[in-house]
């Protein structure tokens, strides 16, 4: 099949790429990976977060601004699912509206992976393996983008306090985002990892015991001072106004690390169970590659966690542990600090900061 343009990726920069190009007359094909249109930001993204942050806006509107107005409604209760439920209405008629567009346009669309082959081609795996070759005579790609290196230069990153914020902003961006953690809660942040996200020169202390400035412990503990250069990371990207304790350590182990954010749920909005805090990171990951929610029943197996577990992978998991009526919950990611933990992590950035 042949176009005058195809473009990869139907997010804001595909669908009104392909809109426009249709308008002015054009043959035009989208190429999706998905199985709706709109991208990041209409599926997973900017629409609903803001969704999100709407219904929260008006949960805590209601919860402390009315009584002054002389408006008299008793405490609301929230309720996790109808919110959640308002959100994938609301993302599902964007979709369907960019789907309706398409269709009104006259526009082809191709779901699967798009690769250009050469000048004026391009191939679409679809999620069975099947391949279809397509040919246009513009093609444009709107896939977003990816982290990319400084060429040329040799960068020493700290990737261990970047995943530490990584792991801290994935376990609490979702809860603030679904209206359940204020963002002016008492946060505190403990954090382990090994040893060689610290670079070359921690590497040498802990490995070199010939050295003045060897580094004989199993584990230390660092940034005593609560000053930790990554902080304000941590609250501009999770919406948190109060400055969280961040605690990270070191242990005696290459690579892997454990994330761990304790929290009261009786200082929660609407004091949410156990399985609530579990439905609201799940409902938030939901469709994503990268993160991996475990079930309760999984969490709760757990005697322990293993910092190194998810060595040499670029995927996080998260854990949400403790008991149903003592109050308190236990939210523990688990991630590489290097090598492909730390790409995969820093994707995982971008996407935790696109969604806001």
């Amino acid at each position: 099949m042949s176009y005058d343009v195809i473009i990869i990726g139907s997010g804001p920069g595909g669908y009104v790429c392909a809109i426009k190009a249709a308008q002015l007359g054009m043959k035009v094909a989208v190429v999706e990976k998905r199985a709706t249109f709109g991208g990041t930001c209409l599926n997973i993204g900017c629409i609903p977060s803001k969704a999100l942050l709407h219904a929260s806006e008006m949960f805590a509107h209601a919860n402390h601004g009315m009584e002054s107005l002389g408006v008299e409604i008793g405490k609301p209760k929230l309720n996790l699912e109808k919110m959640m439920a308002h959100k994938d209405a609301t993302v599902k008629s964007n979709v369907d509206g960019v789907a309706f567009l398409f269709k009104k346009n006259k526009i082809d669309s191709f779901i699967g992976h798009g690769k250009v082959l050469g000048e004026g081609k391009i191939s679409v795996t679809d999620n069975d393996g099947k391949e279809t070759e397509l040919e246009a005579r513009n093609i444009v790609i709107a896939t977003g983008s990816d982290v990319a290196g400084i060429p040329g230069v040799e960068v020493d990153i700290d990737e261990k306090v970047i995943v530490s914020s990584t792991g801290a902003i994935a376990l609490i961006a979702p809860l603030v985002a679904a209206g359940l953690l204020p963002a002016d809660y008492p946060v505190t942040i403990n954090a382990v990892s090994g040893y060689t996200g610290g670079g070359k020169q921690l590497i040498a202390q802990m490995e070199d015991s010939s050295r003045d400035d060897a580094i004989g412990a199993a584990y230390f503990a660092y940034a005593l001072t609560l000053a930790h250069k990554h902080v304000p990371e941590i609250m501009t990207h999770t919406g948190i106004t109060r400055r969280p304790i961040f605690t990270p350590a070191v242990g005696r182990f290459a690579q892997g690390m454990l994330v761990n954010v304790p929290l009261h749920l009786d200082l929660l909005t609407g004091i949410p169970s156990i399985a609530n805090v579990h439905a609201a990171l799940s409902n938030h990951y939901d469709g994503g590659s990268i993160v991996e929610v475990t079930p309760l029943a999984v969490s709760a197996s757990q005697p322990r966690l293993d910092p190194e577990e998810m060595t040499g992978s670029d995927r996080m998991k998260l854990y949400v542990c403790g008991m149903e009526g003592s109050g308190q919950v236990n939210l523990v990611a688990s991630l590489d600090n290097l090598g492909k933990g730390a790409s995969g992590a820093a994707v995982q950035n971008l996407d935790l900061m696109i969604r806001g």
